[in-house]
């Protein structure tokens, strides 16, 4: 069951659901290929912004491909700390609605 799996499998999990190579999910979220890779493989912990990006990027493109989808929960085993940047995350994903606008205007 996904709820019990690392945090490093449900971003895989959930990437492939997506049908998103690595590469693409970086450019979604403004992260690196590799570190999407580390995350992966439970080499680097994201910290909770950057899981905050992955779940919007994730969820934006699950959610063009099949509407009424379950959002994805990355963040469900993890708090928001006062060191994190909530104006981080919401320029992110700011990124990465205007990264998905420039897919869908590419792909047409």
């Amino acid at each position: 069951m996904v709820n019990s799996q690392s945090v490093a499998q449900r971003i895989r999990y959930y990437r492939n659901i997506a049908q998103l190579s690595q590469t693409e999910l970086a450019q979604l979220t403004g992260l690196t290929q590799a570190t999407i890779s580390h995350y992966e493989k439970g080499n680097t912990k994201p910290t909770t912004a950057q899981l905050e990006l992955i779940t919007v990027a994730l969820n934006e493109k699950l959610a063009t491909m099949s509407p009424g989808l379950v959002p994805v929960n990355l963040l469900q085993d993890t708090q928001m700390t006062g060191s994190e940047s909530l104006d981080k995350v919401i320029d992110g994903i700011a990124s990465i609605n205007k990264r998905l606008d420039n897919l869908l205007v590419n792909s047409l």
